[in-house]
């Protein structure tokens, strides 16, 4: 079976064996879009766009968002709803199945009163 790869300045190889895949390639496709001369950030697995340098760009760091109290009292909202909601559908569920047990009840055959082991 065949797959695709791509080196790492975005040319697609379509590869039917191993001894077919160039030195350098990936399977992360470039993004559609993308303004051709690119190439592929290995350590990052991201594609960029060269845009005419001839230097490849370095990404900026993007800052971590620091957990404030908000959103620590917000993810504690969330998940207290969320249990709620489970809750709520657990009693459902018991009141369903109760249901069914005194639908099904009379159906089943009825048991004998004696005891085989006596």
């Amino acid at each position: 079976m065949a797959y695709q790869v791509y080196d790492y300045e975005g040319n697609p190889y379509l590869i039917w064996n191993n001894d077919d895949l160039p030195m350098k390639y990936t399977l992360i496709p470039p993004r559609s879009g993308m303004n051709y001369p690119v190439y592929f950030d290995v350590s990052s697995e991201t594609w960029y766009e060269i845009g005419g340098e001839e230097e490849k760009p370095s990404p900026e760091p993007t800052p971590t968002p620091e957990l404030t109290q908000d959103s620590t009292e917000e993810s504690i909202a969330y998940l207290m709803f969320d249990n709620m909601l489970t809750k709520v559908k657990l009693d459902e569920t018991r009141e369903e199945l109760a249901d069914l047990i005194t639908k099904v009840g009379p159906l089943l055959p009825e048991e004998s009163e004696s005891n085989p082991d006596e």
